[in-house]
Formats: C-alpha cells, sequence, structure tokens
C-alpha cells in the first residue's frame, strides 16, 4: 500500500475516533447531569422526611424488646372413658415483640408454633397468638370534649377528675387474660388469649391497700345463621398487704360476673366437656358469678399460699350449678433450692361453667372432681422443670369414668 492511501486511512480513523469519542463523552456528561440532579431530589425527600417524622409527638414506632421461649412436654394418660393409654410428646416455641408507638400506646405481637411428635415428620402448625395495642394514658385531668361544667359544691371547675385512673389499660384484639385467678388456677375461665377488648385498671390507695379491676367484651364463636356467641365480663378486687404478720404476707379477694351471649340453644364450642345438651345444643344458658380469695406469706422467709374458688352459675335450667376449688402451695424461693409446690382439689357441677374454657383436674371441662399435684424446679437460670400428677373422676354421657395423667414439661425462656 502506497504511504498516501496509509495516511489517508490514518486520517480517517483519527476522525471517526475523534468524533466517536465526542459523542460518548457528551452522553456520559448528559448522565452524569441526570443522576447529580436525581441524587438532590433524593436528598430534598429524605430532608422533608426527616422533618416529617421529627414532628411527630413521642417519635414513632420502636421494637422495645421481644422474648423467646420453647417447651417440651410428655404427657402420660390413663382414662378409663378411652380403650388404651396414651403417650404424647410435644414441642411448642413461641416468639413475642414489644413496640412502643408513643408515650402512651404499644403494641404486642406473638407467634407460636407447636407439633405433637411421631406424625411422619410433618411441618410445625403455626398461628398468631397475641396481636394487640395497649393503650395506657399518661395524663388524664378531664374528658377535653366536656369543657367545663358546674360543681354546684365548689363552684365552677372541670366538670371530671379522672386523675385516680391513672394506672389504666385499655386493650384491644388478641391479647392475655385480663383477669385475676388465685394460685393461677383455670378453674372458672381459662379464656386463654380472648378476642375483643379489655380495661385494665390497679389503684394503689396506701401503702397496704390497692384495688383492681377488668371488664371486656370478646367474640368467642361466630355463628352462620345465628347470633354470635360472645363473653361479657367483669371482675373486681383488693389485696391488703398485712405486714403485722409477717413480711410479704397479704390477702386478696374479689367477684368475677362472666355472662356468655348467644349460647343457650346453639351448637358446642369445640365440644361440650361435660355440659349437658338437648339435640346438640346447649341446654341452658351461664351467667356465672364467682368469688375467690388468696392468702400468702413468707413467715421464717419461706412464701406460703392458700387460695379458693367458688363459682355458681345463676342461669342454669338445673341444681348442677356449682363447683369450687381449694389449694394451697409454696412458691419459688432461693431458701427451698428454687422448688415450687403447689396442690388443689376441686369439684365442678355439669353446668357450673363453660366446659370449653374450664383447665382442671380431669383433662378439662365439667361434670367431675379431682386432685392435682405439681412440682417445679428452676435448674439454671430461664430453664425451668415441671412434673404434675392428676387423679380424678368425670362424667360424660352418663358415665362416670376414672383419670389419671402425668405431665412433664420442660421450659426455656429469654
Amino acid at each position: 500500500m502506497s504511504s498516501k492511501k496509509v495516511l489517508y486511512v490514518m486520517v480517517f480513523m483519527f476522525v471517526v475516533f475523534g468524533v466517536c469519542k465526542v459523542t460518548i463523552g457528551a452522553e456520559i456528561d448528559t448522565r452524569i447531569e441526570k443522576l447529580e440532579k436525581e441524587l438532590e431530589t433524593l436528598k430534598k425527600d429524605q430532608s422533608a422526611s426527616k422533618e416529617m417524622l421529627d414532628s411527630i409527638p413521642g417519635g414513632i414506632f420502636s421494637l422495645t424488646g421481644f422474648e423467646l421461649d420453647f417447651t417440651y412436654s410428655y404427657q402420660w394418660t390413663d382414662d378409663d372413658a378411652e380403650d388404651d393409654e396414651r403417650n404424647n410428646n410435644d414441642i411448642e416455641g413461641r416468639i413475642a415483640f414489644f413496640g412502643q408507638v408513643n408515650d402512651e400506646v404499644d403494641l404486642v405481637f406473638r407467634v407460636g408454633a407447636d407439633k405433637t411428635l411421631g406424625d411422619g415428620f410433618e411441618d410445625m402448625d403455626a398461628w398468631v397468638d397475641l396481636a394487640y395495642v395497649d393503650y395506657h394514658p399518661g395524663k388524664l385531668e378531664r374528658l377535653p370534649f366536656l369543657g367545663y361544667g358546674i360543681d354546684f359544691i365548689r363552684g365552677v371547675s372541670p366538670i371530671y377528675n379522672l386523675d385516680g385512673l391513672r394506672g389504666i389499660h385499655i386493650l384491644g384484639g388478641k391479647f392475655e387474660d385480663p383477669f385475676y385467678h388465685p394460685g393461677d388456677s383455670g378453674f372458672v375461665a381459662d379464656i386463654g388469649s380472648p378476642e375483643g377488648f379489655a380495661t385494665v385498671w390497679t389503684k394503689d390507695i396506701d401503702d397496704e391497700l390497692t384495688v383492681f379491676s377488668s371488664g371486656g367484651g370478646f367474640w368467642v364463636q361466630e355463628r352462620e345463621t345465628e347470633a354470635d356467641t360472645s363473653l361479657w365480663a367483669l371482675q373486681i378486687g383488693a389485696t391488703r398487704r398485712l405486714p403485722i404478720l409477717c413480711e410479704d404476707s397479704y390477702i386478696t379477694a374479689g367477684a368475677s360476673y362472666f355472662n356468655f351471649g348467644n349460647i343457650q340453644g346453639r351448637e358446642a364450642i369445640g365440644d361440650f366437656s361435660g355440659n349437658t345438651s338437648v339435640n346438640d345444643e346447649y341446654e341452658t344458658d351461664y351467667d356465672i358469678i364467682n368469688a375467690f380469695c388468696e392468702i400468702g406469706t413468707s413467715c421464717y422467709d419461706i412464701p406460703i399460699k392458700l387460695f379458693g374458688d367458688y363459682v355458681i352459675n345463676t342461669s342454669a335450667d338445673s341444681n348442677e350449678d356449682q363447683g369450687y376449688l381449694i389449694g394451697f402451695g409454696l412458691a419459688e424461693h432461693a431458701r427451698l433450692a428454687n422448688i415450687r409446690l403447689f396442690y388443689d382439689y376441686m369439684e365442678i357441677q355439669a353446668n357450673a361453667v363453660v366446659g370449653a374454657f374450664s383447665d382442671n383436674a380431669f383433662d378439662g371441662g365439667t361434670h367431675g372432681r379431682g386432685h392435682k399435684l405439681t412440682a417445679g424446679y428452676q435448674f439454671m437460670d430461664n430453664a425451668v422443670v415441671e412434673v404434675s400428677y392428676v387423679i380424678g373422676e368425670k362424667t360424660r354421657d352418663d358415665v362416670k369414668t376414672d383419670f389419671t395423667q402425668v405431665q412433664v414439661d420442660l421450659a426455656f425462656q429469654f
């Protein structure tokens, strides 16, 4: 190739390279300028969002803590109503999250999963255990929308002074049982984690007296063609400290009212569990009055509890309408090598309470009696083993049978 042709090729390549460089460079400059504008927009949006969040009183939702627990349970049951003895192994795990919306509103959410071992390695069943809002007003002076009214004794003043309601918690959603049960017994209404709304209130009157109250309304059973079954409940009580006897001595007493709406003439909640039925429907209504008492003391530095429960269904159509429970226990204490012991005896007639919500000494339900002995031991931090022994008798379909059960629980929590 002649030197002139080589020169033409080189000049052509140089021109093409220059044009490409200028074109690519201009495109890159355009993209950089566009990215810089987008970045500036994002910065402005971020600044505006921060200003908006900072303007919210008390800040925004924050996760304040969580809890984990795991339980392994072994249960042996000898029920004369069944053909064979039963041996069950179960595991359960739960995780709870606690959050704060602001200074007066908290959120709680807990999920769990459980499984009966030995079913071909099937997956665990999961559920939402708790999901609720807890509103606890920090400042209660008067109802602002009512303004001022006339107090005929003291003249013009706020129409309501709600300072006495400090300590109130208003719950909505699916929450833990808001009612007090002496000896942690589920004898009258073991409602677990009910769904609805409730208020819980405690007030220290002085150094020796505390009063408390709980009330609420709960959805129990949805009915497709009839009015839903509901529960309306109210509890009041008081704790009187008795330092004149021994350190940490007290007596707690109170009364509860549980009104189950739209239950008579309805199908069973789960099963009847000892309640009488007609045509596979509840025979009677359930308007339950409950009185309870618990006495505790720490004489000689050993915590002891005595407790009792009495219940009557005022709407029962038969005489099978009453029940009672008595018990005592040694609470967990270092002097007792972190051992706790509890014993209770109970008798409950067929229609004293709703059987689906009675946890007792003969596998739940009503129309029976029995003894329960429980021993627990904290063998390390956040780890407890508990053994319970139950012996009793129950009546189902007019047939009385004996019932014996041993359960071992190994629980970890942190």
